[in-house]
């Protein structure tokens, strides 16, 4: 069965609707699913999530969601579009319950296979659950309970559990954990189902008093929760009562419309509510709480939840009716984002600028929105009020805050928010500010160089690259990007056109032994590590500055980051050197010798960054500038966070656009569909934006599927066997192994070994054609040559011949005697007999040639047949050979070429008389019939054998000698 529609889930994280911490999570609705309207979820035994909604069954792997559909043309089709139930077996087989039967998923064959009811009923299946034995119990509304036994495709009704049926309706049925059944009919009706030792059923009536009943969830060895619509009760083993189980529900109102239940493994009880979301009684306590999770823009309190379950990794699937399918992730993310949209603050632009303040909050400046003040904790405490215009804000080493517009400085109380005007400068703007603490003031102005000023003398002075005469060297150029102060009080100057460094005592660009770096780069961050080395970020690399050596290389490894522009450069306190870049968070690991990139997931709700804005507070914890506000995070945390990554697995295989089962290693594809698609996943099902996965074949080099991607496509592989390993990584770490995945190509049919097969044979009969050809030409040519002898020998003969006949026939002439004459009519028939023969010879050779042409008329074959017979009449009587001629007293007309019949009638009487011995018979007989006139020549020769035949015709051929 082809699945009807298969969707791609991709998602970028939205902003939370905390203020504190980002999503931890994603909302899937009915863009994403094929309904919104979730009835139940599960987890598979190759960890596909499944969800079973009222618009089709869906199967998703974190990338891909497959939405299986009913196709009344496929019986492979699911029987419904509305499905009700979902388990996995202990047999590792998926069923799902659909209103109108039972259908198992063929992970081989990527279809579903109907299981038929007993009697042909499809009655709506509300709840599936396996015994001891690994049977399927199948509760049914209105038809039973019915049990599909393990490793069987056949269902049958049940006559143990089913015993004293409740009106045939089942919504809900579990076993405790001494294999008791328990099942809930139409209404609040509870059972305990026991078997006892003569094998018999005992049915025994519960009744919990807190409403419709919802889930069953094991709890402890001693018991169970039975959680109901309006409570929860718990059952004990030892006394066999229910009773409440004691928990505080009042956060869940009046009305708790409880729908359903969950025990984690972390021992949380999640409950799902239709009033008020999803509520959690955490391990040891026994008050229900809202979750402290979120996915702006979506309120999972007051969601409609009736379904959750924990995946193998740990995080929730929540099932909220009407809107779709909600992924909370475990844990809390590492980055942080401090927005000021999530917590509805409006600004029609970003920071430009930042200054740290002694509480460890930030002070923000938005230009033309005033200052915002973040707390530690990312929440805006303040908005405050400025001059407009202002572009950066900076706090000295006093503590004191100043503000610089386009050439205004002001000095700013953040009590009275007040600014004072201190001076005004020239140029094109004021792009940031430093000072030595010692009362000396630096001001970068575009354009104008770099401007110092004496607080306490108000002397100022201007540095610009057009004092070619002032000794010491000058500014490499007048628009300073941003200024570093290093740690032996040299300042640092990025420009548009390299770098310099300044002595900030003496005031001289030549102590370093040179005046310039990098000409012809625009830099834009500057930096100095704890070993003292600069780091320069310009638009496209990055640089480092080490001073044993006077010379400025690039990074090490710094290959990684692609040409991205560096915003900003942070080096943490563990001499790992943070950056901010248009495209990422990235990280140099100083022990790894590596970049690792931080892009998407793990709480980053963006991939670019702000220049120059940025801070990092004496814990070592660092921010970045967003669009919407910082991203804040500790790089110990990060470093701390980079868990163990999990077996890669083949998710999807696709051959030839077919949707084929995933659960193989090796895959045989015909030539004709040597395209196909792998998808691979972690099933871990977070920060699967921030996965790459990589791909060898053949133990080649490593290749990397794309960003964002999990696919990877062969395109029309040659014939062979390839082995395809996968691996996957995140941040520098790599997944455990590699998974394996054999494909071979099948060779096109004429490059099979039956193929090859009758090539050798095509070629061995071409070559045995060609020597019986070689064999034929030889033998043509032979028979050429022995034929140009013999016509050359005739035309020889021929001529001697004529000159015997023409004085024969002159002496025959003169002789009187009668006896002489018959003897010279002798000599001259057997002369023209011989000239015949001769002309025959010639005759072949026309033949050979296609030059002979038969020239027919009608003739009385008895006068002609006698003509002939007449050349012989002499040899037979001189061999006493009874020779006679038998024919018709009337003539015999045929229509004959006489010269060329006359050379058959001649051969046939040659023959007779030479195998006739003397004193013989031959018989010549001409007569006719109605098909025509017929010749033939008897004697009483030797004879021809019947099996020479066929041989009659053939040149020169004689049976026997």
């Amino acid at each position: 069965m082809k699945p009807i529609h298969a969707l791609t889930l991709s998602i970028p994280l939205v902003l939370a609707s905390s203020i504190i911490q980002a999503d931890t999570g994603k909302l899937y609705s009915a863009d994403k699913l094929s309904s919104s309207m979730v009835n139940d979820i599960c987890q598979d035994a190759y960890g596909y999530i499944w969800v079973a909604t009222e618009y089709g069954v869906n199967k998703f792997d974190g990338y891909r969601n497959t939405a299986y559909m009913n196709d009344a043309a496929d019986s492979t089709s699911v029987p419904s579009n509305s499905a009700i139930k979902i388990i996995c077996g202990p047999d590792s087989s998926l069923y799902v319950g659909f209103v109108n039967g039972l259908a198992r998923y063929d992970y081989d064959s990527n279809a579903f296979r109907r299981l038929p009811f007993p009697e042909g009923v499809t009655p709506r299946v509300s709840s599936l659950v396996t015994d001891r034995n690994g049977d399927l119990l199948i509760g049914t509304s209105g038809y039973g309970i019915f049990r599909l036994k393990k490793g069987s495709a056949t269902i049958e009704s049940d006559r143990v559990w089913g015993a004293k049926p409740m009106q045939g309706f089942y919504t809900r049925l579990f076993f405790d954990a001494k294999w008791r059944l328990w099942r809930m009919g139409r209404s609040s009706n509870l059972e305990q189902v026991s078997i006892g030792k003569d094998g018999r059923p005992a049915v025994k009536a519960f009744d919990a008093g807190l409403g419709l009943i919802r889930k069953f969830v094991p709890w402890g060895k001693s018991g169970f929760l039975l959680v109901c619509s309006d409570g929860i009760a718990r059952y004990d083993y030892a006394t066999d009562r229910l009773a409440d189980a004691g928990f505080d529900l009042s956060a869940m109102g009046e009305r708790k419309a409880i729908n359903t239940a969950f025990a984690d493994r972390r021992g949380n009880i999640d409950l799902g509510s239709s009033a008020t979301g999803l509520m959690v009684i955490r391990r040891g306590s026994r008050v229900a709480r809202s979750i402290d999770q979120s996915v702006a823009p979506f309120d999972i309190h007051t969601a409609n939840v009736n379904s959750v379950i924990e995946d193998r990794a740990g995080n929730l699937w929540v099932g909220c009716y009407n809107k779709g399918l909600l992924l909370l992730n475990k844990g809390n993310d590492v980055f942080q984002t401090w927005s000021f949209s999530a917590q509805n603050v409006k600004t029609g632009s970003c920071i430009k600028s930042m200054a740290m303040l002694d509480d460890g909050g930030v002070l923000c400046l938005v230009p033309s929105n005033g200052l915002f003040r973040f707390d530690k904790g990312g929440k805006i405490a303040k908005r405050r009020g400025c001059p407009t215009g202002i572009d950066v804000v900076y706090k000295d080493h006093g503590g004191a805050l100043w503000l610089c517009g386009r050439n205004e400085v002001y000095r700013y109380s953040l009590a009275t928010e007040t600014a004072t005007m201190e001076l005004t400068l020239e140029g094109d703007g004021l792009a940031c500010m430093a000072d030595d603490g010692r009362g000396n003031y630096y001001f970068s102005s575009l354009g104008r160089g770099i401007y110092v000023y004496n607080a306490v003398t108000r002397q100022l002075r201007n540095i610009s690259m057009n004092d070619t005469l002032r000794s010491g060297g000058t500014l490499c150029n007048d628009w300073v990007n941003y200024m570093y102060i290093d740690r032996r009080q040299r300042m640092w100057l990025s420009t548009a056109n390299g770098v310099c460094c300044m002595d900030m005592g003496t005031g001289r660009f030549d102590t370093m032994g040179w005046q310039t770096l990098l000409k012809g780069e625009a830099t834009t961050a500057l930096a100095e590590t704890n070993g003292g080395h600069i780091v320069v970020g310009t638009n496209q690399n990055l640089y480092l500055y080490d001073e044993r050596y006077g010379s400025m290389r690039p990074f090490p490894h710094s290959a990684a980051l692609g040409n991205k522009a560096v915003c900003a450069i942070v080096p943490d306190s563990s001499s790992d050197v943070w950056l901010s870049t248009t495209d990422g968070i990235w990280q140099y690991d100083h022990k790894a010798r590596a970049f690792i990139s931080h892009v998407t997931g793990n709480g980053l709700t963006t991939k670019e960054y702000l220049d120059k804005v940025f801070f990092h507070e004496k814990d070592d914890r660092i921010g970045f500038g967003t669009a919407d506000g910082l991203t804040v995070f500790s790089p110990d945390n990060v470093r701390k966070s980079r868990v163990r990554l999990g077996q890669v697995t083949l998710s999807a295989m696709s051959i030839g656009g077919k949707q084929v089962g995933s659960t193989h290693s090796h895959y045989d594809i015909s030539n004709d569909e040597n395209t196909f698609t792998m998808e691979f996943s972690l099933f871990d099902y977070r920060n699967t934006d921030n996965v790459v996965f990589e791909y060898r074949v053949n133990n080649g080099p490593w290749n990397t599927a794309g960003t964002l991607s999990n696919a990877i496509t062969f395109n029309r592989l040659p014939p062979g066997d390839y082995i395809i390993e996968v691996r996957a990584t995140v941040n520098g770490i790599y997944s455990e192994g590699t998974e394996k995945i054999t494909v071979s190509v099948a060779s096109p049919w004429y490059l099979t070994a039956d193929a090859f097969f009758v090539y050798a044979m095509m070629m061995l009969a071409t070559a045995l054609m060609g020597m019986v050809y070689y064999n034929r030409r030889k033998n043509r040519e032979l028979e050429e040559s022995k034929m140009r002898f013999l016509i050359n020998a005739t035309h020889d003969m021929r001529s001697p011949l004529t000159l015997i006949l023409s004085p024969q026939g002159k002496l025959k002439q003169r002789i009187a005697d009668p006896e002489s004459r018959a003897d010279m009519d002798t000599i001259e028939r057997n002369a023209m007999r011989l000239l015949t023969l001769m002309n025959q010879i010639l005759d072949k050779r026309k033949i050979d040639k296609n030059q002979l042409r038969l020239r027919c008329r009608q003739t009385d074959l008895v006068d002609f047949v006698n003509g002939v017979i007449a050349l012989y009449r002499y040899n037979a009587t001189e061999r006493k050979i009874d020779f006679t001629f038998d024919h018709p007293a009337h003539p015999v007309w045929a229509w004959i070429d006489r010269s060329q019949f006359d050379k058959v009638v001649a051969n046939l009487l040659s023959n007779a008389f030479k195998y006739t011995p003397d004193g013989g018979r031959i018989t010549v007989c001409v007569d006719q019939d109605d098909k025509g006139a017929r010749l033939s020549v008897t004697d009483t020769g030797i004879g021809l054998k019947g099996e020479n035949t066929a041989k009659l015709f053939d040149r020169f051929y004689q049976a026997y000698q």
